[in-house]
């Protein structure tokens, strides 16, 4: 989600289903300062559906989820509108030229560790990333840099190999979080348990599979526009619950206050209830395949055709959100300022999928493995994808993971490091939101 001005949320109402993601970026953001009383204070309870795996933004994997969690600890050099456009955040303003971005840092920051936030920091961070034994799920997002450097104690110059449009919107979110220089000189395995940003948050407690608690920030950079300190909330503590039925009956009960997400046949139960307002943000959850392009058979762009025309997409739809669903040829839906109309995903077309097959001499012989995440209906959706592709030549397995093995597989795929040649990654359908899009991808992890 583009880390973007987020709307005004009163602190009593409780946001559900499509608008929970939002929700939680809005109050870890700070970006809205009204409140029932007018007054700052308090705690937010969040149910949680994914935990993460680190709170390093450099390793991060589950991009969604994660970066709602990371939003609590960490700044980004700059944010993204939800019209595209950006604003100051590390950094108050830039210059690009094309093949040059020069930022101009923000003044009197510190980490939550007390380490000043300087140039020096910027280039360490964007290095890191860079850097290959880092073994960053971002390094592909900064790939157009050629170097970084500091030109001055609040000024960094990125040069780039050429003009990239997609870089200012990468800084916007976690290849930009800047971390802190003395907390990551600490080893990345301690750094992804106690992150040290900048952000509105600092880190008090983690307890694994069960909850995770943030402090409000007291030396925290951003005010309201009225002057006054931010973040509003005193505390923000996410409960860690992987059931949709669990976290449907905390949020009408009020154990928590909002949800990151719900299924349809769960928040619609939601719908009559007179504390609970559910609001369409916009946000939608992707049901998307990732194949390893790098070995084996999948490296034919025609194999990897034959992949998606197999595939039956309202199918999946109504497997993973029952009739709320759209068909997307990508990521962006209509409703999104780089939505695409020229885009139009391959037809589904079984009979040309098994002729593809057959013409490469493949029909029978691409053993694939589809990793689904233990959860509902992720392993529903894996077997209906394993049936449609035995139907026109593959041979598919099923493994069914719990999340912390699921999220490393995917890593590994993205970051071109897969053990397996011939094993595409299927990366599995989440609880879905409202009219989630639908989108099978032969082109690679996104």
């Amino acid at each position: 989600m583009p880390n973007s001005t987020p709307p005004r949320i009163p602190r009593r109402t409780v946001l559900a289903g499509a608008a929970a993601t939002a929700a939680l970026a809005t109050l870890a953001g700070c970006g809205s300062s009204d409140s029932s009383d007018g007054t700052s204070g308090g705690t937010l309870t969040a149910g949680f559906d994914n935990e993460p795996v680190t709170l390093d933004p450099a390793l991060s994997s589950a991009i969604s989820s994660d970066r709602n969690v990371l939003n609590l600890f960490f700044d980004t050099l700059l944010r993204q509108r939800r019209d595209g456009t950006f604003e100051p955040a590390l950094a108050t303003q830039w210059t690009d030229t094309g093949t040059e971005i020069t930022f101009e840092l923000r003044q009197g920051v510190k980490f939550h560790d007390g380490t000043p936030f300087d140039a020096d920091a910027v280039v360490l961070n964007l290095k890191r990333i860079s850097d290959p034994a880092t073994r960053s799920t971002k390094k592909a997002a900064l790939a157009s840099i050629r170097e970084v450097r500091a030109t001055g104690p609040r000024t960094v110059t990125v040069t780039l190999k050429a003009a990239d449009p997609l870089l200012l919107t990468q800084l916007a979110h976690e290849p930009g979080m800047i971390a802190s220089p003395t907390a990551l000189a600490k080893g990345a395995e301690e750094f992804g348990r106690r992150p040290v940003g900048t952000g509105p948050f600092t880190l008090r407690q983690w307890r694994t599979k069960v909850q995770l608690t943030a402090e409000r920030n007291k030396t925290y950079w951003a005010r309201t526009e009225e002057g006054d300190a931010l973040p509003l909330l005193d505390k923000v503590v996410l409960r860690f619950v992987t059931e949709a039925k669990v976290l449907r009956a905390e949020l009408s009960t009020g154990g928590v206050h909002l949800v990151r997400a719900l299924p349809p046949e769960e928040y619609k139960q939601l719908a009559d209830a007179p504390r609970i307002t559910i609001k369409d943000e916009g946000v939608r959850r992707n049901y998307y395949a990732s194949l390893n392009v790098t070995k084996g058979p999948f490296r034919d762009p025609q194999v990897r055709a034959a992949f998606a025309m197999a595939v039956e997409r309202r199918s999946v739809g109504k497997a993973a959100a029952g009739g709320d669903f759209d068909i997307a040829p990508s990521f962006a839906t209509a409703g999104d300022w780089f939505h695409d109309d020229a885009l139009a995903p391959l037809p589904y077309d079984p009979e040309k999928a098994r002729a593809t097959l057959d013409k490469a001499g493949l029909r029978g012989k691409v053993p694939i493995t589809l990793l689904a995440r233990r959860r509902a209906p992720d392993p529903t959706v894996a077997e209906l994808l394993q049936s449609q592709l035995t139907a026109v030549g593959f041979a598919p397995k099923v493994e069914i993971l719990e999340f912390p093995s699921w999220s490393a597989c995917g890593s590994r795929t993205s970051t071109r490091r897969s053990s397996s040649s011939t094993s595409p990654v299927w990366t599995p359908p989440s609880p879905s939101t409202r009219t989630s899009p639908v989108t099978a991808r032969a082109t690679g992890r996104a």
